[in-house]
């Protein structure tokens, strides 16, 4: 990625300029290296403002918002998804606009801010209308069921969860189906409802342990492969 990042500098190449400042940046955040890869992707960012690609510059502006996330600057990562969903709303990909409406909605959770969340969830709804992608529904259903449940709407909270439970559990989601049974135990202890709460509380531990196990499955295998080439 270096020397292709030289090669397009000096010919002036922008938008490969730009793409390769992109995959620098991933690069060291798979390595978690998050200075480096704000750096690359803010050139990234830069670059595709310059050349006038919205689409590329709403996904490294999602990027961004992923490293500042992961900083835990979350008013920085917010106005990026919010940049990266305005850019992809304009452009008409509503898909990938409900992506990052939904992580706007995300951030407001952690930041307790729940009537906020739960306006961009509902807006990553009207985005998703017509979009058959069921694990990106559980995650949202799911989301605005934690939103409702903080707001005191918990009979409105545990309906979404159950349908992010159903949809997670028919389309084979183990991390999405932990994530639902894991707010539903956080819903019934908030009603006072303990032997329920208790019920999905192992139900989360048991689908986190697969989904643990499933990624290291995964790891050993690719270090396998490395080893054996």
């Amino acid at each position: 990625y270096m020397r292709a990042l030289d090669g397009f500098q000096r010919a002036g190449d922008r938008w490969y300029t730009a793409m390769s400042h992109n995959n620098i940046g991933s690069v060291h955040l798979t390595q978690k290296r998050l200075n480096d890869a704000r750096t690359r992707f803010q050139e990234a960012f830069d670059g595709f403002t310059a050349v006038k690609d919205t689409a590329w510059m709403a996904n490294t502006a999602n990027n961004l918002a992923n490293v500042f996330r992961a900083e835990g600057l979350l008013d920085s990562a917010y106005t990026y998804y919010a940049r990266a969903a305005d850019a992809l709303e304009r452009i008409g990909d509503r898909e990938h606009a409900a992506s990052a409406r939904y992580n706007q909605g995300n951030v407001r959770l952690d930041q307790d801010r729940s009537a906020d969340a739960l306006s961009l969830l509902m807006r990553a709804e009207e985005l998703l209308t017509g979009v058959e992608d069921d694990q990106t529904w559980s995650m949202i259903h799911v989301e605005k069921g934690a939103a409702l449940a903080r707001l005191k709407r918990f009979d409105e909270a545990e309906q979404e969860m159950r349908t992010a439970l159903r949809m997670a559990a028919q389309g084979g989601f183990k991390k999405e189906r932990a994530d639902a049974h894991e707010n539903l135990s956080d819903l019934f202890e908030r009603m006072g409802r303990a032997d329920s709460a208790l019920v999905h509380l192992k139900s989360f531990r048991q689908w986190s342990d697969s989904v643990f196990t499933d990624e290291n499955n995964a790891l050993i295998a690719d270090l396998q492969e490395r080893y054996e080439s």
